[in-house]
């Protein structure tokens, strides 16, 4: 017997690439905000270094970018990004919160350059 799986909507049956496009947020922030998302990847890292988890699971970059696109300030902000549950708030939430209070407030994400 022999099997051939052909992908819908590729040509020539090619396999579709399920990772999500990576996105460089030195293009997509302004460089006051890239400045903030790089001091929180380096306490992610820290963070996930000392509990002994992949990065990604203490915060997402996209995570990162939307916190400072909405200049998150309070855990209550916080709250209210995708995929921030009352559980990573509560472990990691502090931490991150003390690198955001000491930036001075983001522009609207109106105002924020293209």
């Amino acid at each position: 017997m022999c099997v051939t799986w052909v992908e819908r909507g590729k040509p020539d049956g090619a396999a579709r690439d399920h990772r999500k496009e990576r996105v460089d947020y030195r293009e997509t922030l302004t460089p006051e905000q890239f400045a903030v998302y790089a001091r929180l990847r380096e306490a992610r890292k820290r963070i996930a270094e000392r509990d002994g988890v992949p990065p990604y699971a203490v915060f997402s970059n996209e995570q990162f970018a939307e916190v400072i696109r909405r200049g998150v300030r309070t855990a209550a902000e916080l709250a209210r990004v995708d995929g921030v549950g009352s559980a990573r708030r509560e472990k990691y939430g502090a931490e991150f919160l003390v690198i955001l209070a000491a930036q001075p407030a983001a522009p609207a994400a109106s105002d924020a350059p293209k």
